[in-house]
């Protein structure tokens, strides 16, 4: 039991750097997530509250220049009374130029009637402040006050003088600020006498029964017959005008925005489980040998689960719950920026649960189940595959990494050594044996060349594989793989074409081998969904993963200101991450070859040579990838900017960005060598300087 306790809480002590390393980056993305998903659904809430607390009008019905004002005022209250009409009201609108009277600039007005109260108002401000307007004075909107500033009278264009006696939000408008425009509102008897104003008369119209998207044709149908009823009565309209039903002006670019967003938030999210999974495997790989005496002298699979389920739980939970925190508070932030630059007014605030959810999924769930997935990996699947009466086919096909052995196919020497073109994190380039089971029936192949497989001696490989052969080969050719201690060799007949699949080499297995890659066949009509969850639920396997092959399928397969504000902070928190990401497989690759290191400096290379060595290795994956990453932004960035322009409803134009590429070349840099240095040790790095 001693041991038991002991030995999890030694291994962490022994990797700290990459346990920091795997803490830093689950607590950004963490926090990443948690701030998107919070200023989204707080933006998604006042949107729409916002815009309906106003009762917007379904229809505004344009009249003639030049319509005669009593009559409409009669005909709007008689159609009022029509069936199928909530309310209706006469408005009138004009543009003009103002200013303060002090001799401020000029700026473009919109001047609309001031609705008077009544049992049902149409188009009404959400909420106002000051006293109501009567004779020669007006309300503005209140992000106006932006424009003119404290100023209690403006001017106008004709020379008319009228005093500001308060403000109202109407979130239907844009940002004054933001467009240059102010707008004001003004009794209707005031408007109406102003000199030198031509005026826009309207109708806005309410209806009962249409409040949501599938409305939309009855509303048209109604403000149809409305227009009908005021022609064969003498008051002609010009033009008809019904915006979407229960949608605000500017909801689809917010929710392309918060879209946007979430998706960033995603791929941060999926950063996060590609570190902290290679971060974990590592870590746990490395104890494989003290799990297996640990289980001799007597210790269960659950106390070995349950020993390393609690350490790693801790510390992710500490880390998850201080990032959640962070989060928020990021979130808010974001929130209160986007909602000043789209005119809205942010509701009470509450935590949101997809949030929550989201946060503490990412930050829990995950490395609690890839340590467990990790521990308890060693169970068998096959016994339990055939207590399932829906399971109609079980075929095992095993994944085995391999590396070819170059140069070796015409000549009679053959090389001690295999060279992978494994990058550092373990998975990118690395080649695969797949083991076909003998009579396979679940399988897609689409042959380029040659032909499949009928004997364990032959090799089958996809275009990836081929194109980490040091020369072109031919169907024929006889090819070696090094599979761990063992090599093998085999004569190629065929080639696949399998985009979008890591390297692949396939070979027939031999019957009965044990399975621990697993494909299946479910009888036709299964529930696919339940037959997974019954094998994930199974007491003997809790870390099982089941993929179906929809998902796999899957897997494969506002406004601009806030856009760019909002993407500028994604970038940096993903490019935070990234560089811890690539700090973290660097120090694992040094890590893992600490014990070859110890042998060449046995054999007498000296410390600084060696520190030389890995500085220059690091220097190397690091300028690599930042070449990749360039010309892969360069490619993105015009996509980007379509559908930034998509959302924003804006032509864009280049607009370089020369400190980025410095900036994160530096990071990725310090990254890289304090990793090395972390990994080697920072007292025999003195020997550098």
């Amino acid at each position: 039991m001693r041991l038991l306790l002991k030995h999890p809480w030694s291994a962490m002590r022994a990797a700290r750097g990459r346990w920091a390393a795997l803490l830093v980056a689950l607590a950004l993305s963490v926090a990443a997530v948690v701030a998107l998903a919070q200023a989204g659904d707080r933006l998604s809430r006042a949107m729409s509250e916002n815009y309906l607390a106003t009762a917007p009008d379904h229809a505004q019905l344009m009249l003639a220049h030049g319509a005669d004002a009593a009559l409409a005022r009669a005909l709007v209250i008689d159609l009022a009374r029509e069936p199928g009409m909530a309310a209706a009201r006469l408005s009138t609108s004009a543009s003009t130029r103002l200013r303060t009277v002090d001799g401020g600039p000029w700026h473009p007005a919109l001047l609309f009637s001031r609705p008077e109260p009544g049992p049902v108002e149409v188009a009404r401000g959400r909420a106002s402040v000051g006293t109501r307007p009567t004779g020669q004075q007006l309300w503005v909107e209140r992000d106006s006050t932006k424009l003119l500033g404290p100023a209690s009278m403006v001017e106008l264009s004709n020379g008319a003088r009228l005093a500001i006696t308060g403000s109202q939000h109407d979130p239907a408008l844009a940002p004054a600020s933001t467009e240059g425009v102010v707008y004001a509102y003004l009794p209707a008897s005031t408007l109406g006498a102003l000199p030198g104003v031509q005026l826009q008369t309207s109708v806005l119209l309410r209806f009962h029964g249409v409040e949501t998207e599938r409305d939309q044709a009855g509303a048209d149908a109604s403000a149809r017959r409305a227009a009908e009823w005021l022609g064969q009565r003498g008051l002609a309209v010009s033009e008809l005008r019904v915006p979407p039903l229960a949608e605000h002006p500017h909801q689809r670019q917010a929710e392309g925005a918060v879209r946007m967003l979430l998706a960033c938030a995603g791929l941060s999210a999926l950063l996060c489980a590609v570190t902290a999974a290679a971060l974990l495997r590592g870590w746990l790989d490395g104890q494989r040998h003290e799990l297996g005496v640990l289980k001799v002298l007597g210790a269960s699979r659950s106390a070995l689960l349950f020993s390393h389920l609690a350490l790693v739980m801790g510390l992710t939970t500490m880390a998850t719950l201080s990032a959640a925190l962070l989060g928020m508070g990021l979130g808010e932030a974001l929130a209160q920026l986007s909602a000043g630059l789209l005119n809205l007014e942010l509701l009470p605030w509450r935590a949101s649960r997809d949030a929550v959810w989201a946060g503490l999924t990412l930050g829990l769930l995950l490395p609690g189940v890839f340590t467990a997935v990790s521990v308890w990996r060693w169970a068998d699947l096959a016994p339990l595959l055939r207590t399932l009466p829906e399971v109609q086919v079980a075929e095992a096909w095993n994944l085995q990494r391999a590396a070819w052995l170059q140069g070796n196919t015409q000549g009679p020497q053959v090389p001690r050594y295999a060279v992978s073109r494994t990058y550092p994190d373990g998975g990118h380039g690395q080649l695969l044996l797949r083991w076909v089971p003998p009579g396979a029936t679940l399988q897609r192949i689409s042959l380029t060349e040659g032909r499949w497989l009928k004997t364990d001696a032959e090799l089958v490989i996809n275009q990836a594989a081929a194109a980490l052969l040091d020369r072109p080969v031919q169907t024929g050719d006889l090819l070696t793989l090094a599979v761990g201690d063992t090599r093998a060799s085999a004569r190629l007949v065929g080639r696949i074409e399998e985009p979008m699949s890591p390297p692949m080499v396939y070979r027939l297995a031999v019957p009965g081998a044990p399975g621990t890659h697993w494909r299946l066949g479910l009888a036709p009509g299964s529930d696919t969904q339940a037959v997974a969850k019954r094998l994930t639920a199974s007491a003997a396997l809790p870390g099982l993963r089941v993929v179906t092959e929809r998902q796999w399928r899957q897997s494969v397969a506002g406004h601009l200101t806030v856009m760019q504000r909002a993407l500028a902070w994604v970038a940096m928190g993903t490019g935070l991450v990234g560089v811890v990401a690539l700090a973290s497989a660097l120090g694992s690759s040094v890590a893992e070859r600490r014990r070859e290191l110890e042998v060449l400096h046995a054999l007498g290379a000296s410390e600084r040579l060696l520190a030389l060595s890995l500085m220059g290795e690091t220097l190397l994956v690091v300028l690599f990838s930042l070449v990749v990453a360039a010309l892969l932004g360069g490619l993105l960035d015009p996509w980007l900017a379509d559908q930034l322009a998509r959302i924003s409803g804006q032509p864009l134009g280049p607009h370089g960005a020369p400190h980025a590429l410095p900036l994160w070349t530096l990071l990725a840099l310090v990254g890289g060598l304090v990793a090395s240095a972390s990994a080697h040790g920072f007292r025999k790095w003195r020997a550098l300087w």
